[in-house]
């Protein structure tokens, strides 16, 4: 069986192409998730996945026992990674072990961890 996919503009089609065995992708919806996503649960785990294996970013804002050291001190959980430091002003950078970034009042440490 062929797989088709169907590029839709309306959400409320969405019924009528699935009672027709096709699958939809509907960018308005998918911008409608991710604007509600980003205002209620701005700091909730994201997972992203590349071909076979998938990965989750989570963030941890930095306690004040950190405030001044450098970002490889963090505490992690086992088979965690640093992927970056979410600054207060917005800012990602993104981690590198041989530069050595301080954190700050109000940072955020970004997360990765292979999930699977």
């Amino acid at each position: 069986m062929e797989n088709v996919v169907a590029r839709i503009s309306d959400p409320a089609r969405e019924k009528v192409f699935k009672s027709l065995g096709l699958k939809t992708v509907c960018p308005t919806k998918l911008a409608g998730d991710a604007i509600f996503t980003a205002l209620t649960q701005p700091l909730d785990p994201k997972n992203i996945s590349f071909e076979t294996a998938t990965a989750t970013f989570h963030c941890r804002a930095v306690d004040r026992a950190h405030v001044g050291v450098p970002v490889s001190t963090v505490p992690m959980d086992k088979g965690e990674t640093i992927f970056g430091i979410l600054h207060i002003d917005g800012v990602m950078e993104l981690y590198s072990q041989t530069y050595r970034t301080l954190l700050a009042e109000g940072d955020k440490v970004i997360f990765a961890k292979v999930i699977d």
